[in-house]
């Protein structure tokens, strides 16, 4: 594993323990402070890089994908 893709997959980890540790619900969704929304910007970026790449790369990218796109406002 080289320098980036541990960077990558270091990020997409971080992004998904933040998701996962919020305490918003699906049942009290706030717009203001669901990370799922802050991070909606990056899903063209994971949709490209799951089209596109192999290995850690792709399996972080859908891994924070999937997280991202429970929030329906995501998908």
């Amino acid at each position: 594993m080289n320098e980036t893709e541990i960077i990558f997959c270091n990020a997409c980890n971080a992004i998904g323990q933040i998701i996962d540790c919020s305490p918003l619900t699906p049942n009290n969704p706030s717009k203001n402070c669901n990370p799922s929304t802050f991070f909606h910007q990056v899903i063209p970026r994971l949709v490209t890089i799951v089209r596109d790449r192999t290995g850690n790369f792709r399996k972080n990218a859908a891994i924070l994908l999937a997280k991202l796109t429970k929030d329906q406002r995501n998908l």
